[in-house]
């Protein structure tokens, strides 16, 4: 993920943002991109990190993987989301989570097939083939920013993650 020129993303940016945290969490937390070159970063990292204290967590109890490990300018071609598709479900595979919070509408799309508001306040289940993962999704915290009245929703979504970890 760090160097190869085979991952879908290599064109977009030199600097790529990998997934950091706990790989052995019960807890998995994938995002469409970094912010600024990190991870959650700046106001929307600190939001992010306020909602990890909420629910009893913080960085280092989770693992936090962007979708794409360099945030894309325009639209992304559909034969790339299809591989960036097929990354994520193989690191979700190797992590193999107790749960798996999906923040955002790019990951949702892909993972669950519909944007983040109509997936959310349910778990779904991902097949992964050889395992299962309960899934959650929710809105990103940028929206959270952006619009303030979905801080109730969101959570919800964060309380039904929690239920049984």
């Amino acid at each position: 993920m760090r160097d190869s020129a085979d991952v879908p993303e290599a064109r977009w940016g030199k600097t790529r943002v990998l997934p950091a945290g706990d790989p052995r969490s019960d807890l998995m937390i994938l995002i469409d991109a970094p912010e600024a070159g990190e991870l959650m970063a700046g106001e929307i990292g600190a939001l992010f990190d306020r909602m990890l204290a909420a629910i009893g967590r913080d960085r280092a109890s989770i693992w936090l993987a962007p979708f794409a490990t360099v945030r894309p300018v325009g639209r992304v071609p559909q034969d790339v989301l299809r591989r960036l598709t097929a990354v994520a479900r193989h690191q979700i595979g190797l992590v193999a989570p107790k749960r798996l919070l999906i923040m955002g509408d790019a990951p949702s799309r892909a993972l669950l097939g519909m944007e983040a508001i109509p997936a959310r306040g349910k778990f779904h289940s991902l097949n992964l083939g050889a395992a299962t993962v309960e899934t959650v999704a929710t809105v990103h915290p940028r929206l959270l920013q952006e619009r303030p009245a979905f801080k109730a929703q969101a959570w919800k979504d964060l309380q039904l993650v929690m239920k049984g970890l």
